[in-house]
């Protein structure tokens, strides 16, 4: 396998690992701030996405989002 092969692949396991802790991380505090009252909440989100298709994905993501909590399912 030649070098570049491996750094290209390497570079792709981390960025999953790193999506992955993030998401556990972010799920933590989710549930955190259910259980305890003086959990500090936000009163904004600021969601950037990198290009059209990660647009794309977030807009369904939140979409789906929304019709769950209308009861829209």
């Amino acid at each position: 396998m030649r070098k570049k092969d491996i750094f290209e692949e390497n570079k792709e396991l981390q960025s999953s690992l790193f999506l992955a802790q993030s998401y556990q991380d972010a799920w933590a505090d989710y549930s955190r701030s259910l259980k305890k009252e003086r959990f500090a909440r936000w009163d904004y989100v600021v969601l950037t996405a990198s290009n059209e298709e990660q647009a794309e994905g977030f807009k369904e993501q939140i979409k789906k989002t929304l019709s769950c909590v209308s009861g829209k399912r």
